[in-house]
């Protein structure tokens, strides 16, 4: 079975603005910081919407070995140099480190205006997804020429995330799910930002690293937060089903 192309799948990622090309090698990403995609009360670009642009750009570049199944992220990290203020521009280039026989690891340099100098890195591992229905036969499109899209509420509200019981929860629902059907990975950055928003007030993430260990295809996907001495866990609980899809460990400033 192919993946479809259903128009509002994974919307909310689509909708954060990021338009890739081809560089050479790898994938270029530009993008814009805009006020829906901040740090609620400030004018910070949030963390987990650079690691959800790092996801789609090295997910790109690192998928092409895996055609035409799909690549699904193992491991993904993030580390700012700097946060990123205001309504900036951002761009994004992603490469291939390191590609094996079974697993790839592909990097993000993020970058603001005409400015070389690096404020985020990301590095992440794929593989291929062991379902063999996940497959992509002409891959994902890039150097479009379709219109940028932009949110029109902030970026939490549009991931319909809520708190029940004291713990936010991101639904799976169509517009949070990837080609293969599962909470996109960077939205799971989300919903963990919003628990350590909450349990580390008047922090924000300066380092962060997902390990996925399944993905959350029932859901909601419910974060639970640790924070001591400024650094953090986070799990990701499937509510459906009780397991922990994801673990998360950050470092808050």
């Amino acid at each position: 079975m192919s993946i479809g192309n259903e128009p509002d799948r994974c919307a909310t990622v689509a909708e954060m603005g990021l338009r890739m090309s081809v560089e050479g090698d790898g994938i270029r990403g530009d993008a814009e910081s805009r006020p829906e995609l901040w740090l609620p009360g400030t004018q910070q670009l949030r963390p987990a919407v650079l690691v959800t642009w790092a996801d789609s750009l090295t997910g790109i570049v690192a998928g092409r070995g895996f055609l035409p199944r799909v690549g699904v992220t193992l491991d993904l990290d993030l580390h700012l140099y700097r946060p990123i203020e205001g309504q900036v521009a951002v761009v994004g280039r992603s490469r291939i480190v390191r590609a094996g026989r079974n697993i790839v690891i592909a990097e993000a340099v993020f970058t603001v205006g005409d400015d070389p100098t690096p404020v985020a890195l990301s590095r992440a591992a794929f593989m291929a997804s062991p379902d063999p229905t996940h497959v992509k036969p002409d891959g994902f499109a890039i150097d479009t020429l379709q219109p940028v899209r932009y949110l029109s509420m902030p970026v939490a509200e549009r991931a319909r995330i809520e708190w029940v019981d004291g713990h936010p929860e991101i639904p799976c629902v169509l517009e949070n799910q990837n080609a293969t059907f599962a909470i996109q990975g960077g939205l799971l950055a989300l919903v963990a930002e919003e628990a350590l928003r909450v349990a580390a007030p008047g922090t924000a993430i300066t380092s962060i690293s997902l390990r996925y260990l399944r993905g959350f295809r029932e859901g909601p996907a419910r974060a639970v937060a640790d924070v001591r001495d400024g650094l953090a866990t986070v799990d990701l609980v499937d509510r459906a089903t009780g397991r922990t899809n994801v673990v998360i460990v950050a470092r808050l400033a």
